[in-house]
């Protein structure tokens, strides 16, 4: 399904918000399968996202190797900090 055609395309809204609806997002925002008289974006990877703990950088690098380009991301989690077994802080005036 080209997400480029979200707009026109009943099936391809419908794909979107499935995954939505499962916390999927796509991390490819531009066109992967480039021709002389079309561009697409067919080719994507969906991360399962935590807007607090989770930064996801993606890339479209420019090659011929064939007529898809590659799509990458990076995925990195930053634990929340949890206090666990510690006394609470108290301040004792001196």
């Amino acid at each position: 399904m080209d997400l480029l055609n979200i707009e026109s395309h009943k099936h391809t809204v419908e794909l979107l918000n499935n995954m939505f609806a499962s916390s999927l997002i796509p991390t490819i925002n531009k066109p992967t399968r480039i021709t002389h008289s079309t561009a697409t974006l067919i080719d994507n990877i969906y991360v399962k996202f935590n807007y607090f703990h989770t930064k996801v950088k993606s890339a479209i690098p420019m090659t011929d190797i064939s007529d898809h380009l590659p799509a990458f991301c990076f995925i990195s989690y930053n634990k929340p900090y949890i206090r666990t077994n510690q006394k609470p802080l108290t301040f004792e005036k001196k």
